[in-house]
């Protein structure tokens, strides 16, 4: 199967790259994102990027599982080797040590106290989230364009998490989410090879019957990720 992979190559994958170059570089450029690599980033700011992610995978998180599960169990005969690391377990690990971190400061007196009430917390349906637009996730070609946001963006994390660990003087805790490639697989890599898996077992006229849809939803989860930081902070600037 690998080799016929390797020489099927793949239709959506240089679409994707082509459909969402814009939408990618929105979401880099998100002021709350976007200070991530700045040398004076705060703990509160780093919280806010914790919580965007929260916000996103709170919606859709139980809809990938859902779906990962639909097509494992319809396919038992022909298993690829990808596998999906919950994202939210993540998430809540490290908004616990970002929060204790930013406790410990406000008692020593060491944040500002126009920054002292901005703890991370955020209420579970904030202003605005009314109005995200949510990318489908009914089949696997929907699935497929989630995660090729989701893991695709997982690789950015091998320089964020040391960055970021040191400028906050976290000493590797608190990273958990961009530190996916702790567990000593690389999604990535593994997402591609499913990818091309679920191509070789259709037509290509069915791929590109389908790629319409693919490119929308990916856009649509770029576009929703952005969205949900943008709450964050008008969340928290409103406080």
């Amino acid at each position: 199967m690998a080799a016929d992979l390797e020489s099927h190559g793949s239709i959506l994958l240089p679409g994707l790259r082509n459909a969402t170059k814009s939408v990618h570089q929105q979401i880099e450029r998100q002021p709350t994102m976007a200070r991530l690599m700045a040398h004076d980033l705060q703990l509160h700011e780093y919280a806010q990027v914790l919580l965007g992610f929260t916000l996103f995978f709170q919606k859709l998180e139980p809809e990938i599982i859902a779906q990962l599960n639909g097509y494992a169990a319809e396919n038992t005969g022909n298993q690829s080797n990808y596998t999906y690391t919950p994202r939210l377990p993540l998430l809540s690990a490290d908004l616990e040590v970002v929060e204790g971190k930013m406790e410990l400061s406000m008692a020593n007196g060491d944040l500002p106290s126009s920054i002292q009430r901005r703890s991370p917390q955020l209420t579970s349906a904030p202003p605005g989230i009314e109005n995200v637009v949510w990318p489908a996730i009914t089949n696997r070609w929907q699935l497929l364009a989630v995660l090729y946001v989701l893991e695709g963006s997982s690789q950015g994390g091998e320089i964020l998490s040391p960055r970021v660990s040191r400028t906050l003087a976290l000493n590797g805790t608190g990273c958990k989410y961009f530190n996916l490639s702790d567990n000593g697989t690389n999604s990535w890599i593994q997402w591609q090879e499913w990818c091309k898996q679920v191509e070789w077992q259709e037509s290509k006229s069915a791929v590109k019957a389908h790629q319409d849809s693919v490119f929308l939803t990916a856009e649509q989860t770029f576009i929703a990720i952005t969205k949900c930081m943008d709450i964050v902070s008008a969340s928290f600037e409103n406080q």
